[in-house]
């Protein structure tokens, strides 16, 4: 089962524009519902007031907790403390101290708050009518609040950050991808979610002047960092009080593929065969690995071989677990920090393996032609979000939290299949579940027969 180069390709370009124009678009619709939102408030001064101190409670709440994370140097050198789990530096150090392979990255830009905001302009709230009147309010309101004083930042030279973001690129190989320290790329998901990444880096050319890549753009006949991307920006502004960094990493080629159909382009003229690398997510809760899942739900991995590389993955992302938890270091993602100040929500996380004293995570690995390696890490399968459930998606189990039932994703054992044809973004709240799910004991004994 496969696709001919052709259709690869087609594919490939229609995901990327339809990427790219949804994330534009979802931009422009949370920019006016925010300050549409905000004329609203407008109206009444104390709750403006109200909205706003809130607002600032966050804020500093926000940096209380990322001032205590561990930069990766730090982790390095073995320092006992909390880090941010969704920097992929960190799971880097820490996969090599605990001397588990894993793909290499390496920094090749780094961008600050300012530098960043320099690129990324001004948007004209006035350009449209309704944002326009909502923004007189908005500013209208303000004047008659007392402000405090902002210091004035160093002058930007967008021009020069510009040109940083196109020579960043000039000692990176043909064939790598490009990708910040908190996620990859909108295109690069695009691309890898929907079985049209092949052996090498996706390159779809869309004219001789324009070519996108896994992070980066050719514009002309020079290619730069795609630092204007929807979903980088969306997870570095939960910190932005250390640099977006840009890595660049090599694309390893899978050693095993899984040929299936598509789900979400079932019915659509896309809806033809794709493959899909052998990825894996290992889930993380007080301090164990509780469950192992296919990246991809609606592929099968129901076979011998594909066990024995899921209680590898079991075993490989234990051991950096064990690693860290023995160096007294802490994975943190900022959103669980806040909703700990919520008793009943807290007492969940707590029941959940996810307390504030628990190392809770997802580690993603691929298959090479080395062996399996570690690809990155990130926040754990929280009842309140976090990573991804993948294939456990729309499995749930019910705890018992303060006298009443409360219904939770389940991650133990390993997931091999589901085949409920549910969207990725959706994961939970569904009642009919086709899920291959089996436990840890039947798993050995299927690899023993």
């Amino acid at each position: 089962m496969g696709q001919s180069t052709g259709m690869t390709a087609t594919i490939q370009k229609v995901l990327v524009a339809m990427s790219r124009r949804g994330a534009a678009a979802e931009g422009t619709r949370k920019l006016r519902q925010m300050v549409v939102g905000g004329a609203k408030l407008a109206r009444n001064p104390a709750g403006l007031v109200k909205t706003l101190g809130e607002m600032s409670r966050i804020e500093e709440l926000q940096a209380q907790e990322a001032s205590t994370w561990l930069t990766p140097d730090a982790l390095a050198q073995g320092e006992a403390g909390r880090f941010d789990s969704v920097d992929l530096r960190n799971w880097l150090v820490l996969a090599e101290r605990a001397g588990v392979a894993a793909v290499p990255a390496r920094p090749v830009l780094s961008l600050t708050e300012p530098e960043l905001g320099s690129l990324l302009g001004d948007i004209d709230l006035h350009a449209h009518p309704r944002t326009a009147r909502a923004a007189d309010r908005i500013s209208s309101a303000l004047s008659s609040m007392p402000t405090a004083e902002v210091e004035a930042a160093d002058p930007v030279d967008p021009a020069d950050v510009y040109e940083r973001c196109l020579s960043a690129m000039d000692d990176v190989p043909n064939g790598w991808m490009i990708r910040s320290h908190v996620c990859g790329s909108g295109d690069l998901k695009a691309l890898a979610c929907c079985g049209v990444a092949q052996d090498e880096a996706p390159e779809v050319r869309f004219s001789s002047d324009l070519e996108v890549g896994p992070g980066w753009v050719r514009e002309g006949n020079r290619r730069r960092i795609t630092f204007e991307d929807e979903r980088t920006l969306n997870l570095y502004m939960h910190d932005t009080s250390v640099p977006l960094t840009f890595l660049a990493r090599p694309w390893v080629r899978a050693s095993h593929w899984y040929d299936a159909s598509d789900p979400h382009r079932e019915g659509t003229p896309l809806d033809v065969p794709g493959r899909w690398p052998a990825e894996w997510r290992a889930f993380v809760a007080g301090g164990k690995v509780t469950g192992v899942s296919i990246y991809y739900p609606h592929v099968d991995a129901d076979d011998t071989r594909s066990i024995i590389a899921a209680l590898e993955v079991r075993k490989l992302a234990q051991r950096i677990v064990d690693q860290a938890i023995a160096d007294r270091q802490q994975a943190r993602m900022m959103e669980l920090a806040f909703l700990r100040s919520d008793p009943k929500k807290s007492a969940l996380l707590d029941a959940a393996g996810m307390g504030d004293d628990d190392f809770a995570c997802t580690l993603d690995f691929i298959e090479t032609d080395d062996g399996i390696k570690l690809l990155e890490g990130g926040p754990p399968c929280s009842p309140f979000g976090g990573g991804h459930p993948c294939a456990f998606m729309g499995v749930t189990e019910f705890r018992e939290i303060d006298g009443e039932e409360v219904e939770v994703i389940s991650t133990e054992g390993i997931a091999l299949h589901n085949g409920s044809g549910f969207a990725m973004r959706t994961p939970y709240g569904h009642d009919d579940v086709d899920a291959k799910i089996i436990g840890w004991d039947e798993a050995e004994a299927r690899v023993e027969a």
